[in-house]
This record gives C-alpha cells, structure tokens and sequence, in this order.
C-alpha cells in the first residue's frame, strides 16, 4: 500500500501521523523518524518527497507542512521537497497533534510529555502567549475557541479584547508594557483597564 514505503522502513515499523492537503491533493505521513509526501492525483500515487524530520507533520492551512522532532524544534517546510523554509527551536518539548484557525493566522499544539497547550503565529512561528495549562488542546470548528483536555476541560476565547477584560480582572490593574509585549506581541500598547 500507499504507507507501506514509509512504514517498512527500518527506522520504523508504523505511521503515526498522517494529515492531507487542504487545497491540494497531496498527502503526508510521518514514522516518528521518517516523513513523506505524495501527489493522490496520480495513478498510482506519486512520493515527491522523503526526509528525516523528526516526531510529528501536518499541513497547515495554505499546505505547507509543519514538522517537529523530537529536540524540542520546529519547521515549517515546503511541501514538494520538505525542505526547511522557517524553524523554532528550544521547545521545553516536542510539540505534536497541530490543530489551526480556519484562516490559517494561529495553530495550537500539545507538549509531548506534559500535555500543555501552546498558541502559534504561523506566519513567523512565534508564541501567542505562554503554555496553557490543561492535557491536549483543540481549536473550535469557527476559530474562536482553544479547548483543553485535563481533570477538568477548559474552553478559552481566541478573541483579545476578552483577554484584556479578563487580564484586568485577574490582575486588578493595568497591564505593564513587558506584560503587554509578552501576550499581545507588537500589538499597539494601550490601557486596558
């Protein structure tokens, strides 16, 4: 079968992952070691790319692939060769189980060994605000909601101006300038309380 080149290799005896394409037909699968992408709009199906990327790959939203190892790095990569076009490293954690906004804007994914949620900014792969506390996270269907799992479920609101009302309560203050920096990146400083 298809998956059969990629699992039956010997770095790997299965498939862990796999993700297709959302505006195009190709398909991509990972090992945990080994990563590969087809083209299903041929017959039969044609591999364009296998490499070593390390633990986990899914398409973002505009088809790149996202891949991270399992040193705590990740990268998104060019569908066709799975060559490297933006990296993070020093993860505290491999980062797995990608989940996206519908516009493509943000990506939540789930440390590998604590579980702990963590929001992305796909266009330059930077983190939207610190770890979420909870077992595995999910973006809602409309891209307004992460959901994480854990001893009690949580559902947080992606839209900011919730935040600040809730970072006000929560402080009983003013955000300071490195606060505001820290969770709304280049946003504009402002008051917010």
């Amino acid at each position: 079968s298809l998956l059969d080149d990629l699992a039956g290799s010997p770095e790997a005896d299965f498939v862990i992952q796999v993700s297709f394409a959302h505006n195009s037909p190709l398909l991509v699968a990972s090992t945990g070691q080994q990563t590969a992408v087809w083209d299903l709009s041929t017959d039969p199906p044609t591999r364009l790319a296998k490499r070593r990327t390390g633990l986990t790959a899914a398409f973002t939203p505009d088809d790149l692939i996202i891949t991270s190892d399992q040193n705590g790095t990740m990268h998104l990569r060019d569908p066709a060769t799975l060559e490297p076009l933006a990296e993070v490293g020093g993860l505290p954690y491999p980062a797995v189980y990608p989940a996206f906004t519908a516009d493509g804007e943000l990506m939540v994914t789930t440390d590998d060994t604590t579980g702990a949620g963590r929001l992305w900014r796909l266009d330059d792969l930077k983190p939207f605000g610190g770890p979420l506390d909870g077992y595995g996270a999910a973006i809602s269907p409309d891209g307004t909601a992460v959901v994480l799992g854990g001893e009690v479920a949580q559902h947080l609101t992606l839209d900011p101006d919730e935040w600040s009302d809730a970072a006000c309560e929560t402080a009983g203050r003013n955000l300071t300038p490195q606060e505001w920096e820290h969770y709304f990146g280049d946003e504009p400083y402002h008051q917010t309380c």
